[in-house]
């Protein structure tokens, strides 16, 4: 089946979960070409006044990313302009797809797109001059539409372009469950399921369960607002003992603030600032751990859980989001992101009941459960059933 995949962002610029599902399909014998457009920032201003003078020309390079073909090419950001934005991506697909296709007799028996927002609007523009069917797999947390999401988010997410989107798809396939009630209320016909993140489960080995004083909490997410440290900080500051030990994994534009609220809350010497890790450091900072804390205000999916999970590590996560569809009493608790008390609480929970959790249920749980293989099998049939009921 040959299968164009569309990605709202892509690598080098995020979207490794996109790259992964494609390599996937890939894989599994599939004929998989990538379009990616990118958006290029004012800041980089020669390369965006190019972007802006070739706006309407079908140019494109082709590279080669591994075994992955990847159409490439490029649009001016506009920022605050989102309407004009989606027109743009939107134009710029279609016509380099047009392009593409013409010079190399090219017809895919499907698109799959992700996220809505702006991907999946670029596949109904294609879809409606060539008649190729697309689904949509949305990613973006922002569609759990909570009280965290700000307002210019909220003020995208209602334009008409990304309602279009959402009800010509064949199929929307949300992340998490926490996405389905707001694309529901903008495409009521839609068909919508739930298909999880790839997440390589494999690479990671069950922990070594050891007696020690002391419980060694971990956070791994980069330090931005979203991500909820502060709170994390102040929860861990009511019940911190002298033997107890929180790492924190990552890095980004609040690290110097975090610092600084460690030295006010005395912490110091129990908080461990590791930076950025690579996987196989962030496997081994899990690996020492005895519980994993992450109180996002949002996360549409929440990969980082089920890594920690397949360590054997009892998770605590937030109301809310996507993790609401794995967390339960055997590997975990959910708590309410902006409440400080009942997070200490749970925290102190896990300290006195840590070692009643079992490491390998939890482990052997998620990796059943998130097999790359099973999830890119189910994706595949996904993606037939479309070709197959186009019209």
């Amino acid at each position: 089946m040959k299968i164009l995949v569309l990605p709202s962002w892509y690598p080098p610029y995020g979207g490794g979960f996109f790259e992964a599902q494609a390599e996937g399909l890939l894989e599994q014998q599939q004929d998989v070409q990538v379009l990616s457009i990118e958006r290029v920032s004012p800041r980089n201003f020669l390369s965006w006044v190019k972007a802006l003078i070739c706006i309407f020309f079908a140019d494109y390079n082709i590279r080669q990313d591994k075994r992955l073909s990847v159409i490439v090419s490029q649009i001016p950001g506009i920022p605050r302009l989102d309407r004009l934005h989606a027109f743009l991506y939107a134009y710029k697909s279609y016509k380099v797809f047009k392009k593409f296709s013409k010079n190399n007799d090219y017809t895919p028996d499907v698109i799959h797109a992700h996220s809505l927002i702006w991907a999946g609007f670029a596949a109904f523009k294609i879809k409606s001059k060539f008649n190729i069917p697309y689904i949509v797999t949305e990613h973006r947390g922002r569609f759990s539409n909570n009280q965290f999401v700000s307002c210019a988010e909220k003020k995208e997410m209602s334009l008409l372009e990304v309602a279009l989107a959402a009800q010509h798809a064949s199929k929307i396939l949300c992340v998490s469950s926490v996405l389905i009630p707001f694309i529901k209320s903008i495409a009521p016909s839609s068909n919508i399921e739930t298909l999880p993140n790839l997440v390589n489960t494999e690479s990671f080995k069950v922990k070594t369960v050891s007696p020690k004083k002391g419980t060694v909490f971990i956070c791994v997410a980069s330090l931005i607002p979203l991500k909820n440290h502060e709170n994390l900080l102040r929860a861990f500051h009511e019940i911190v003992q002298s033997d107890d030990l929180l790492y924190i994994v990552g890095d980004g534009v609040l690290k110097e603030k975090l610092k600084l609220l460690c030295k006010q809350l005395d912490l110091c010497k129990q908080v461990y600032f590791a930076g950025h890790a690579s996987p196989e450091q962030v496997a081994a900072y899990l690996e020492k751990s005895d519980v994993f804390v992450l109180p996002s205000k949002y996360e549409a999916f929440g990969v980082v859980y089920i890594e920690a999970m397949s360590v054997g590590l009892p998770v605590i996560a937030s109301k809310g989001t996507g993790a609401v569809d794995f967390v339960d009493s055997e590997n975990g608790r959910l708590v309410e992101p902006s409440n400080i008390n009942e997070l200490a609480e749970t925290m102190l929970f896990f300290k006195e009941n840590k070692t009643k959790f079992n490491v390998d249920l939890i482990s052997l749980n998620v990796k059943e459960n998130y097999k790359t293989n099973v999830i890119i099998k189910s994706l595949i049939e996904h993606l037939t059933l479309a070709r197959e009921n186009n019209t």
